[in-house]
């Protein structure tokens, strides 16, 4: 077992830290999408308080937004149980940036949304 400088333990801690983060922003961000179509678009929809148009051009492409949340969200899940069940608590072996770019083509639906 090799001991790490003071610096690149630092360093692990907060890599850790900062991909711990990623994956709760995404998994409260598919939360928060859910309830903007639960709490919002079907009530308004249901309620005809707007137009079917209006809606669709207020909540753009929410459905594919949140779709496309729960495949990454559960892409960056996988590698975190992945690496805790092979015992890596400082999560080294996740390669948060190949997830960010095999879901690339995924991001594109923010596009329109943007």
């Amino acid at each position: 077992m090799s001991t790490l400088c003071k610096k690149c333990s630092n360093r692990r801690s907060e890599r850790k830290e900062i991909i711990t983060e990623i994956v709760e922003t995404e998994v409260k961000y598919g939360r928060d999408l859910r309830i903007i179509v639960e709490e919002f678009y079907r009530p308004m929809l249901v309620a005809g308080l707007l137009s079917s148009d209006m809606l669709a051009t207020i909540f753009l492409n929410v459905d594919e937004l949140i779709q496309v949340n729960n495949k990454f969200a559960d892409m960056l899940k996988y590698a975190l149980d992945l690496a805790i069940e092979h015992g890596d608590e400082d999560l080294t072996a996740v390669n948060i940036g190949a997830i960010f770019l095999d879901s690339l083509g995924m991001l594109r639906a923010f596009e329109s949304y943007c």
